[in-house]
């Protein structure tokens, strides 16, 4: 009779690239090596006992040990099959990690974690940053507070303080419900393959209420998407052409809003848009009843 395998006691935290496989281009790897990096960074996650982690993209499984260590349970979902299939091995004696094979920006968050309020930790393929943040953000309240890795140039973007000029569309997107801040730099020998950039850990947290309240919030996201269209225009040409509106109609209520006609979109900070949408709003509503 065959002796029953013994499970292997999960390896905690640190990883290097299984012999023999290939990081695939197509979903943007760069698996992270350095162990003291990986606890460093799980340390930075300030995960509490009683914590539901969702781990994005765990590869390798470098931040993983270290996350079970911490948290009450762990959802790692990997979209890898190969890594999927090795990860299920690594720990397969550890009923506090959950493995996902799956895609992280088609699940949702309450299926996984019903009653929501997760922690998501993650080492992010650069080429979904954008869209892992809008996934977050579209999942706010479920989820108490984010850390992922990322590009540096991408993370002074989503840090800068709006009105400046490394500012964009999802800067302001991201203010209107959330604080982010760079909190660690990982230089590119602590991946592998070795990325051409440097990378920022960026922790978000989530807020209770929005920044501010605009009275029509599709508007208001309209308006920063249209202000940031054409960088090169001022503020009135791109609302105009954006929002498909007239000019003159777009000059009168960026002056009632207090604004200069001839600033430009990234000037503006998160309260003045507020003010422009609400100028907006009132204008477009006047023109339907007298229509």
């Amino acid at each position: 009779m065959t002796p029953p395998r013994r499970s292997r006691p999960p390896r905690r935290g640190g990883a290097g690239v299984p012999r023999g496989f290939r990081p695939l281009k197509r979903l943007s790897q760069n698996f992270l090596v350095d162990v003291e990096i990986a606890r460093k960074i799980v340390d930075l996650c300030r995960i509490e006992p009683t914590d539901t982690v969702i781990e994005v993209g765990p590869g390798t499984g470098a931040l993983t040990g270290f996350l079970l260590e911490r948290a009450k349970r762990v959802h790692a979902v990997e979209l890898d099959r190969k890594l999927f299939a090795r990860l299920g091995v690594e720990y397969d004696s550890e009923p506090r990690l959950v493995l996902h094979e799956d895609d992280i920006l088609k699940v949702r968050i309450r299926d996984l974690v019903p009653e929501g309020k997760v922690v998501v930790v993650g080492n992010l393929p650069y080429s979904i940053t954008s869209d892992l943040v809008l996934w977050l953000l579209d999942q706010h309240r479920d989820v108490r507070r984010a850390v992922v890795l990322m590009q540096r140039e991408v993370a002074r973007r989503l840090t800068a303080e709006p009105g400046t000029r490394a500012a964009g569309n999802l800067t302001l997107r991201l203010r209107y419900r959330a604080e982010a801040e760079s909190i660690l730099e990982v230089p590119p020998g602590a991946f592998r393959p070795v990325p051409k950039v440097t990378s920022s850990l960026v922790a978000f947290r989530f807020l209770e209420e929005p920044a501010v309240h605009p009275r029509d919030e599709d508007l208001f996201f309209r308006v920063i998407r249209a202000s940031f269209g054409k960088r090169r225009k001022t503020l009135v040409n791109a609302l105009s052409g954006g929002l498909t509106l007239p000019r003159d109609t777009v000059k009168e209520v960026v002056r009632e809003a207090g604004i200069d006609p001839r600033e430009r979109g990234e000037r503006l900070t998160l309260e003045e848009f507020r003010d422009l949408a609400d100028h907006l709003r009132e204008r477009l509503d006047a023109r339907t009843e007298e229509g």
